[in-house]
């Protein structure tokens, strides 16, 4: 019976800091905080390209306040800065954001707004 125990044991503590282990590796860092009349109120998914760009839509901000398609620029050292650039600022002509962004197998960038 002794090995069954030690057996028992060992998995036990093996599962232990596996979890431990993915629970430490799960960090939330902060790449950009919105709110600064360069959108806001984040909407639906985003997409990321292959050199790590950030892709998403704000329902507001922008020039008219109804929201804008916007890129997370990764910064060039870890630890700077990340900087959001406008793509495109909404206004009455073209609504505003309904969803997230799509990129198609081009790189071209696909999206969906509400007019009113």
């Amino acid at each position: 019976m002794q090995p069954k125990r030690t057996l028992l044991t060992c998995v036990q503590a093996l599962a232990a800091l596996a979890l431990s282990t993915a629970l430490d590796a799960q960090t939330l860092n902060t790449l950009y905080t919105f709110g600064n009349g360069l959108g806001g109120w984040p909407v639906g998914s985003v997409v990321v390209d292959s050199d790590g760009g950030i892709y998403g839509t704000t329902a507001r901000g922008g020039g008219s306040g109804f929201g804008v398609a916007y890129e997370l620029v990764p910064p060039a050292s870890q630890g700077d800065a990340w900087t959001q650039k406008v793509l495109h600022s909404f206004g009455a002509q073209d609504g505003e954001p309904s969803a997230g962004l799509l990129m198609g197998p081009s790189g071209v960038l696909y999206g969906r707004h509400l007019l009113r």
